[in-house]
């Protein structure tokens, strides 16, 4: 790999209570090879812990990436995502194929992401989080 084709962050993804990683959020991904002596966040590690109420878990994560690759992991494609909306990539100019397979299916709510099942799971709806409504034109 050479240094212009790998990418790495540090960041928060979301486990559902079975182990699947529902995303990841990137804050602030770069392009190269990580630094040997790269630190992780402290703001991160205080971030990270079990969500009740959403029946999931915050873990902090740290990850490298071969760009000519396919994705491999949702952190993987997240991080890809997040590559192009901070544009330190150009669209189609990563190999994003495939991406959709490593992307399960999410509840996207007001308190952020979880397992659809868990909606369901909600005893009343003053427990359950609110889905996320996108805006209508």
């Amino acid at each position: 790999m050479s240094d212009s084709r790998v990418a790495w962050a540090d960041g928060l993804a979301t486990f559902s209570s079975d182990g699947i990683a529902l995303d990841a959020w990137f804050p602030s991904p770069r392009l190269g090879i990580r630094p040997e002596d790269q630190a992780e966040s402290s703001e991160l590690l205080h971030a990270a812990g079990p969500d009740e109420r959403r029946g999931v878990e915050l873990r902090t994560t740290s990850i490298e990436i071969d760009l000519d690759a396919p994705p491999s992991s949702t952190e993987d494609a997240y991080l890809r995502l997040h590559l192009l909306s901070h544009r330190l990539v150009r669209p189609n100019s990563i190999n994003l194929e495939g991406i959709f397979a490593t992307l399960p299916n999410v509840a996207w709510t007001s308190a952020g992401p979880m397992p659809p099942v868990r909606i369901c799971q909600a005893t009343s709806p003053s427990e359950a989080p609110r889905p996320h409504r996108g805006r209508s034109r």
